[in-house]
């Protein structure tokens, strides 16, 4: 089978792209929305056959509060870099992190 050398770069840069992302949220990018927040945690929910979407459940903390967004895609990388977009000031969208037992 020959090999499609477009097609690997491209989803190579992608990649590299998700990657990138990862490292910058590892030096304290990711919640541009919440000033003084870093990112605390990201969750991982692997698509099943009931709901086909992965979803990022992204945790994030300042000085005196505990946040929570949300950001899907069609698999772990798309969910990566729609996170990315977001950031940059599309809107993701965070909430205050309750726990259940105290709601």
């Amino acid at each position: 089978m020959p090999r499609n050398a477009d097609a690997e770069e491209r989803l190579n840069a992608i990649n590299r792209r998700a990657g990138e992302w990862l490292a910058a949220v590892a030096e304290g990018r990711g919640c541009q929305g919440l000033t003084g927040a870093q990112v605390t945690d990201i969750r991982v929910r692997f698509p099943t056959r009931e709901n086909p979407e992965t979803l990022l459940v992204v945790k994030a903390r300042t000085a005196n509060e505990k946040y929570i967004g949300f950001v899907g895609g069609l698999d772990v990388v798309q969910a990566l870099l729609t996170w990315r977009a977001k950031d940059g000031g599309k809107g993701l969208k965070w909430r205050v992190d309750i726990p259940w037992s105290e709601r």
